[in-house]
């Protein structure tokens, strides 16, 4: 539990218990959480793939007019992008699953903890922002680890395997992309550090409401 504004030098010193909690919480759903990076993994893989048997089409069939190649072609594409269909379906349950119950075991721990408290130490931290940690962090967490399942996983698949794929067809192309790379990383940092301070200004205007 933490207050922003008076108990920030607490909350930084605290930082590396509270990293511990999450990840302890974690692995009470890591069950959920192997399947998901699983199918995320194979889905990621199943998005390169499509591109690549595209390409197949186009220069084995197309120009060289074998009608035979193509129609055989078509179909494994077909059947790839079914079988990608359901991973993808298969991908977004377990991530909910394993989301949802993150949230579920967290929410739990911290009432536990809450009721644990005592009268000096609610009117010390403020009962809104008890209910925001109870609510609203909450919540934030479950949508940050979805989003890390669904688009954080898939990131570098599709990276390194987009940059393998463009290397077996053109290198010239793959050495742009390879050189575009660090400039992304470095952008995306930015913004991330633009973007953490406007998150607490946020936090903090949230418990006023409460």
């Amino acid at each position: 539990l933490q207050k922003y504004g008076c108990c920030n030098r607490m909350v930084r010193k605290n930082r590396g218990q509270q990293v511990k909690t999450l990840i302890n919480q974690l692995m009470k759903v890591r069950l959920w959480l192997l399947i998901a990076v699983f199918w995320s993994v194979i889905n990621a893989a199943g998005d390169i793939i499509l591109p690549y048997l595209m390409k197949e089409i186009v220069d084995g069939g197309v120009v060289t007019g074998n009608m035979a190649y193509i129609s055989r072609m078509a179909l494994i594409m077909l059947g790839v992008a079914l079988v990608n269909a359901v991973v993808r379906y298969a991908k977004n349950y377990f991530t909910i699953r394993t989301a949802q119950g993150y949230a579920k075991n967290m929410r739990i721990a911290i009432f536990k903890k809450v009721m644990d408290l005592m009268p000096r130490d609610v009117e010390r931290l403020g009962q809104a922002s008890l209910i925001t940690r109870t609510t609203n962090d909450i919540m934030q967490v479950q949508t940050t680890l979805d989003m890390a399942l669904r688009v954080m996983i898939r990131f570098p698949v599709n990276c390194l395997g987009g940059i393998v794929m463009v290397f077996l067809m053109d290198v010239k192309i793959a050495l742009i992309l390879l050189a575009i790379v660090p400039v992304t990383a470095v952008l995306s940092i930015v913004l991330v550090k633009k973007t953490v301070p406007m998150f607490d200004s946020a936090q903090k205007l949230l418990d006023g409401f409460n």
